[in-house]
């Protein structure tokens, strides 16, 4: 629309002509409020017309009304004070009441001068806003869709996120549980796979180790290999039996301590598969103790964290080991209570 000659002349003029300094007295700043209005409404129906799709009957009307401003414009800016005052500014008045007139009859509708001739600026005026008010309703009512279904296919997202981030969860805790159960298995085994190869834990190896031992020093001890080995004391020198006892003594007690540390590594393997096969079983059930508990209980789910951590990090009675080598070592446990004391 702009691109309308009537147009760009109209947005090409101004309505500082009116004040011009040259004129005086007799300048036209009387009707400069009421001009400055009719060409505020017109810029307003052409920026509106530009955006919005509006009738072509609507459209030439507009070019009517930029066409008699532009009119009035230039003779403002034609305008000749020298020979309009010889005139007694006859010219001046008359445009000055043409220009009342026009705007009077714009406002109300008719001009009262011409026999009530109907003017119809401000029913185009209406219905250009009001086609531009459908034009808004229209975007809203799209901008409205969209932001529905964004919402909608954002619900989707976060629910596809908070399964993957089940699943993601789900999956490190199987891989957790198969790492633990690995480990038990290394420390204790016995069995034959589909493959028909036979695997055997640490814990079997040295209890094999121990037992053979044990029955290689009852035979030495039974049999007299011991005596064929270190030979029959027969001589009556004390230092000689001393030496011999001696070093029957250091073998005795060194075939002992194998024997005692292949049993106690025994233990201890056992003792640690029994705690991962265990930490195992806690990660296998800790997704059906989570789903039992309701999502807002989370003093329920911080007990059971706390009840999984220690299932992990202590190491727990086995039975395997007594004493010392079965100690607790709660230091996790109690750094992670520290720290909610803390935050609390």
């Amino acid at each position: 629309m702009k691109e309308h000659q009537t147009i760009q002349e109209f947005l090409g003029r101004n309505i500082d002509v009116l004040s011009n300094p040259d004129f005086g007295s007799k300048n036209f700043n009387e009707i400069k409020d009421r001009f400055r209005e009719i060409r505020e409404m017109i810029v307003e129906m052409v920026e509106i017309a530009e955006n919005t799709k509006i009738p072509s009957g609507l459209i030439n009307q507009v070019y009517q009304f930029a066409g008699t401003w532009n009119s009035f414009h230039k003779q403002i800016e034609t305008y000749n004070l020298d020979s309009d005052g010889r005139s007694e500014f006859r010219t001046r008045q008359n445009l000055i009441n043409g220009i009342i007139q026009w705007y009077d009859s714009c406002m109300i509708g008719y001009d009262s001068q011409q026999s009530n001739r109907p003017n119809n600026f401000l029913s185009v005026y209406n219905s250009i806003k009001n086609f531009n008010l459908k034009d808004v309703e229209t975007e809203r009512k799209k901008v409205a869709d969209l932001v529905s279904d964004f919402q909608t296919k954002k619900i989707a997202v976060d629910s596809i996120t908070e399964e993957f981030r089940k699943k993601s969860g789900e999956q490190t805790l199987s891989d957790y549980s198969i790492i633990f159960h690995n480990e038990s298995e290394r420390h204790s085994c016995f069995k034959v796979n589909r493959k028909d190869i036979f695997k055997i834990g640490a814990a079997e190896i040295w209890l094999v180790l121990g037992v053979g031992l044990s029955a290689l020093f009852c035979y030495f001890l039974v049999s007299g290999k011991m005596n064929q080995v270190l030979g029959t004391i027969t001589t009556g020198d004390s230092g000689v039996v001393l030496i011999n006892v001696l070093t029957r003594l250091i073998i005795i007690s060194i075939w002992v301590y194998l024997i005692s540390f292949c049993f106690k590594q025994y233990s201890v393997n056992k003792h640690l598969a029994t705690l991962n096969r265990h930490r195992s079983n806690t990660l296998n059930s800790f997704k059906l103790f989570i789903e039992s508990i309701d999502p807002s209980d989370s003093v329920t789910k911080n007990a059971l964290m706390l009840e999984v951590a220690k299932a992990i990090y202590e190491q727990g009675m086995t039975g395997h080991l007594s004493g010392k080598g079965a100690d607790n070592s709660p230091s996790i446990i109690e750094l992670t209570r520290f720290v909610n004391q803390t935050k609390q």
